[in-house]
Formats: C-alpha cells, structure tokens, sequence
C-alpha cells in the first residue's frame, strides 16, 4: 500500500510511476537497439536469401542495421515520452478560424414566420464549430515529429534495400562476366531510388504536413517545365544515358576513344559517363557529347594494326635491303598472337635515309602484352639491321665549298 501511495506521487507534473515507465523503456531501447536491429536484419534477410545466396548475409546487416537501429531509438524515444503528462498536454498555442458568411437575404411577408432549413442548420452548425479554437499541444508536435522520424526512417530502409539488391546483382553479373548488366544496374539503382525517394517526400508531406498531393504534382508539372527549360543540357544528358542503354555503343570495360579521350569505361551515370584513361586519370564526360561525337570501340576490334616506318642509311646496298625486308616478314609470321597480313617494302628515297614500311596486325591482347610484343619486334628488327650490316640512317647534309675566280664562296 505504501508502494503504490509512494508510485502514485506527483512530481512535476507526473506521478513517479510515469517516470519509471519513461525511463524503463527508454533504457531498454538504448539497451538492446543493436542486438534487436540484427535480429530483425537477419529475419529481413531470409526474404532475399533465395535470391542472392547465403554469402551476402554480412552485406545486407551490413547495409540495414544502422537506420533499424535509428529506428527503434525513434521508437523508444517516441514510447518513453508518452508515458509522461506533463508537459505534452500543456498547450503551445491557441487558434480560431474565422470564417465569414456571406447572407442573402430575400423580402418576405411580415405575416410569414422565418423558416429555417435542414441545410441551413448544418451550415450554421459547422460554422460554430469553425470558430471554437484550435489547441495545439507538445503531444501533437511530438507526434507529427515522430512521424516525420518513423516515415523518414522507414524509406531508408527500402533505399537500404534497393542497394542491396543492386550489389547482388551486380555481384552474380560479375560472376557471369555479363557487361551490359554491369552498365545498367548502377543506373537502374540510382533511377529506383530517386523514384522511391520522390514517392517518400510526397508522401510525408501528406501524411505529416497534411498537404494536399495532387495540389504539389500539378504544380511540380509547371514547375517541371520551367526547369526543363533553365536545365535543358541535364535534360540533354540524361536523354544521351538512355541512348547509351538503347543503342549500346559501348558496354562498361570497353576501351574507347571518344572526343578526343582514349580510356575503359567505368561508369554511366544519369549526367556524365566516367571513363579512366590511359594515364590512369579519371574524366567525366557529358552524355550528350559521347551521343554526338564519333565514338571508336577498341575493344570490339578482332586486330590491331602496328605500323612502323625504317630509315636506312644511303650507303645500303638493292641485296641488303632485299634481305633485311624478306628477314622481317619471315620473322613476323612466325611470332605468336600476329595476323597473316603483313607487309614489309622499301618504299621510297627520304632526305637522308632509305624508307622500308612495316605493317602488321596485332590479335586484341592486354595492353600490356601488346606493348610487350612491340618492344620484342622492334629489337628483333634492330638486329637484323645490325647482322646484315646496315645501318640506322641520321638526319645528314652535305655542304659543297665552291671557288669562284679565285674566292672560297664560303668565307
């Protein structure tokens, strides 16, 4: 009995049993927030076991842990407070709505009593009730506030969820070594989201805010068109993504070269595709440029072509030259990875050297390898030159001294 006298006492408002409940449940909810957001993770989880595969467990805990956690803080927080009186029904402000009446009145009889109709009454009825005041309590704004937090929260979550099932199938693309997957699903991810996200606004600001929607999307509608037209180069772009994905000029890890930039492509975004070059730098170039620039694929290329030009020295003999051309082919045709096509003339007289052309084709190797099998051709070259003793020819001129009547024209 002394107990429930002692629970029941009213202190600041609240009898101590309120603020043992506050305190309760908020300490639980601090407490345990971790250990129940992974349980509920892992129970999430089982809905999308089937589809990605025991192995990606750690990635969607991962990925839903932290906004569960934020989540059921928001709750217990939400819980603890509305076991308190004081002060959430204390009002913050009083409000009362005028509403004016606009009255016809009509010449009657003095002898006809005036009548008053069912609609009338309700009329007048609903404006009595238009002017009582409107009282707004800390209850109320922690409630609106927690919806705000909960609704907020809760859209992280399906966004948490959109990554993950993005990063699973991007995980099995990898797997299946399927390109075009590995272009579209980052652009799909980030197109889902911002779908998701803009549903999110539209609908906290009806069920919070208790803003009318279809009033906000027609006006979005004019507002869309004033923005089209302030933003038409992003509008340019991201109508050039769609036609990067429709028309699949190239696929992510193809190597281009496109406006002037040679590099693999690593990403397509809604703006910009990202494409790292050669000197392993990172350039971001604008949809809309990619669509209208002719665009060279190298990766979709069966071969490609070396083309080297040899200057030899004048003093190279006609069976020399004939021996060193017919040395190069035959070596050539023998080397791994070259194509049969395969030239190697004398082609002409320079300044200082005689000219011998050398083309061959090149099977699509790694970069790496292909530099490497270059270097290899370039000294075998240099040494048959040097075993059939030619030489390498320099940029020379003769200077002829002349006399004239007895005077050197060159003092």
């Amino acid at each position: 009995m002394i107990l429930v006298q002692l629970l029941e006492r009213v202190y600041w408002g609240n009898s101590l049993n309120n603020y043992i409940w506050c305190a309760g449940i908020l300490f639980f909810g601090l407490l345990f927030k971790r250990i129940i957001s992974k349980f509920l993770s892992r129970l999430i989880f089982r809905l999308f076991e089937r589809f990605a595969g025991g192995d990606t467990a750690v990635k969607f805990v991962e990925l839903l842990v932290r906004p569960i956690e934020l989540l059921i803080l928001f709750v217990s927080i939400y819980f603890s407070i509305n076991q308190l009186d004081h002060p959430l029904n204390k009002p913050i402000f009083n409000r009362t709505v005028v509403v004016e009446q606009t009255v016809k009145e009509t010449v009657k009889p003095a002898n006809e009593a005036p009548k008053t109709t069912a609609t009338e009454k309700k009329t007048e009825q609903s404006l009595q009730a238009s002017n009582e005041p409107h009282v707004r309590t800390y209850a109320d704004l922690i409630d609106k506030l927690f919806e705000l937090l909960a609704l907020g929260t809760f859209f992280w979550i399906l966004l948490r969820i959109i990554d993950f099932i993005a990063f699973a199938l991007f995980k099995k693309a990898t797997e299946n070594d399927y390109k075009a997957g590995l272009q579209l699903i980052p652009f799909t991810r980030e197109l889902v989201k911002i779908i998701v996200g803009s549903l999110g606004f539209f609908i906290i600001m009806s069920v919070v805010f208790n803003l009318n929607v279809g009033l906000i999307v027609s006006g979005l509608g004019i507002g869309g068109l004033a923005l089209a037209l302030a933003g038409k180069e992003t509008v340019e772009n991201l109508f050039g993504a769609f036609t990067i994905f429709i028309d699949k000029p190239f696929i992510v890890g193809d190597h281009v070269v496109v406006g002037g930039v040679e590099g693999v492509v690593e990403k397509v975004g809604f703006r910009s595709t990202r494409i790292r070059t050669t000197e392993k730098s990172l350039v971001s170039m604008p949809n809309k440029k990619i669509v209208d620039n002719p665009m060279d694929n190298l990766t979709e290329k069966s071969l490609r072509k070396v083309k080297l030009t040899l200057a030899l020295d004048y003093a190279t003999t006609p069976d020399q030259l004939k021996k060193i051309t017919s040395e190069i082919e035959a070596q050539l045709k023998s080397t791994k990875h070259i194509d049969a096509d395969i030239t190697v003339a004398f082609e002409g007289f320079g300044e200082s050297a005689l000219i011998v052309t050398v083309s061959y084709f090149v099977e699509m190797i790694p970069a790496n390898d292909h530099t490497k099998l270059k270097e290899s051709i370039v000294y075998k070259i240099l040494e048959i030159i040097s075993s059939n003793n030619a030489e390498i020819a320099f940029p020379t001129r003769k200077v002829l001294h002349e006399s004239v009547g007895g005077i050197n024209l060159t003092d």
